[in-house]
């Protein structure tokens, strides 16, 4: 498809989601108004649609505002591993000045809180994240 053509290897993200759990979302707004929801469900059904638009290269500037603001700090574990996802498969370096975006810097601090988690889950879902990170700014913070 025209949308592999234009994705950067280095951004690659292997994972297979369906594009039925995700259709009933059309528009950006309903998107991002999904996210605000108090019902993880719904929420977990938004972040699919985001990551199905990140790994076709779609632009979605406002996403990792709302990403961080409405789930960062959830305890919903496949919301947990979404997100983590999410980070894997957007663009974290601004490809004009080859810097960390500065929403970055507050993703930096959930992980470096998710490595000192007591829970083992969290700890060892968020190395295997950092495993896939190439950006050095984000693994020396």
């Amino acid at each position: 498809t025209n949308a592999h053509r234009h994705m950067n290897p280095d951004r690659i993200c292997n994972v297979l989601l369906s594009p039925e759990a995700v259709s009933h979302l059309t528009k950006d707004i309903d998107i991002f108004e999904s996210l605000k929801s108090n019902d993880d469900e719904i929420k977990i059904r938004a972040m699919k649609h985001i990551i199905v638009n990140a790994i076709m290269g779609e632009r979605m500037p406002k996403a990792a505002m709302s990403v961080i603001k409405y789930t960062l700090n959830s305890r919903n574990h496949e919301l947990f591993k979404l997100v983590l996802l999410f980070w894997e498969c957007i663009e974290r370096v601004d490809p004009n000045t080859g810097k960390l975006y500065p929403e970055m810097i507050l993703v930096c601090n959930s992980i470096k809180n998710n490595l000192e988690h007591a829970n083992e889950f969290v700890r060892g879902i968020t190395l295997r994240f950092l495993s896939k990170i190439k950006e050095v700014e984000i693994l020396e913070s």
